[in-house]
């Protein structure tokens, strides 16, 4: 048995539960779909990746179509459709996606695409 003196670190990252819900609720079902698809590359399921893409890629054009084509849907107030997606982004994530200590995770800046480096 060999003693590691420095913590082995994972060669890939995940995004947060929080970062995935924040993200949807902002943007929409097609980033979280990304971000989750993202986590389970990180994880090496790629079937469950290919999945996830294609599932969020049908649920953000259907969304697009019934608003667009269902005339009800304009007394409906602007803030349900972002919140019902974020609370299916949630149990996605809390089903199917387990939070490991010994994860990395993406920084806030890498999810904004602001780099440390690009200020230096």
């Amino acid at each position: 048995m060999e003693d590691h003196i420095l913590p082995i670190i994972p060669e890939s990252k995940l995004y947060k539960k929080r970062t995935i819900l924040i993200c949807t609720l902002l943007t929409g079902p097609l980033v979280a779909g990304f971000m989750i698809a993202e986590n389970f590359k990180a994880l090496g399921e790629k079937s469950s990746q290919v999945r996830t893409l294609i599932i969020s890629i049908i649920i953000t054009t259907g969304l697009v179509i019934s608003i667009i084509g269902l005339p009800q849907l304009e007394k409906v107030p602007n803030f349900i459709l972002p919140i019902c997606s974020t609370i299916i982004a949630s149990a996605c994530v809390q089903f199917f996606q387990v939070e490991k200590n010994e994860t990395l995770y993406f920084q806030w800046w890498d999810i904004l695409w602001l780099r440390k480096s690009d200020y230096s």
